[in-house]
């Protein structure tokens, strides 16, 4: 047992020590998912990548009124509801300029909906839900896979973007 705790001080020290003389994250870091948002840009060379870090970290817990945490939250408080997941990947996308957007699907006359993240990435469409990420061959696909994992009949399903979302609920909100 104490062999063991020498080995783990060593390898904290070798890599903390490489970690700064190379500008690089450590590779106990990495290998423990203890990374900081910047951290993980820095050693991220996909939105697959990316999606795997905040997987990897934020647990979900859905939360009841709803709110919209900012990304850094999300990563530090480690839960997170769809949308917070979405909302934390997006950012983590459009800081290492990976076009991503925010869909959010539903379906009809059932008041529960679910966010997700979209983008393309060297010519490939991709989708993740709370953190999951799966190539897809187009957005109908998207459609499909929640109505799936939320139990939904798959052609009573819709979809939009956040920003459609948003119009539609402060032009509902106005009447």
């Amino acid at each position: 047992m104490l062999a063991m705790k020498w080995v783990i001080i060593f390898l904290l020290i070798v890599s903390n020590v490489y970690s700064q003389e190379t500008n690089n994250v450590s590779w106990f870091k990495k290998t423990f998912k203890e990374l900081t948002m910047n951290e993980v840009l820095q050693v991220s060379k996909s939105p697959k990548d990316l999606c795997f870090y905040v997987h990897s970290r934020v647990d979900y817990k859905s939360d009841i009124n709803d709110y919209t945490k900012p990304a850094n939250e999300t990563w530090n408080d480690k839960t997170g509801d769809c949308e917070d997941f979405a909302n934390c990947i997006l950012t983590l996308c459009e800081s290492n300029g990976y076009p991503a957007d925010i869909k959010i699907v539903f379906e009809n006359n059932n008041p529960k909906a679910h966010a997700v993240v979209t983008g393309v990435f060297n010519g490939k469409h991709w989708v993740s839900s709370n953190g999951n990420f799966q190539y897809i061959v187009d957005e109908n696909e998207i459609k499909r896979l929640v109505a799936r994992d939320m139990g939904w009949n798959k052609r009573s399903v819709n979809m939009t973007s956040i920003e459609d979302s948003l119009n539609l609920f402060l032009a509902n909100k106005e009447k």
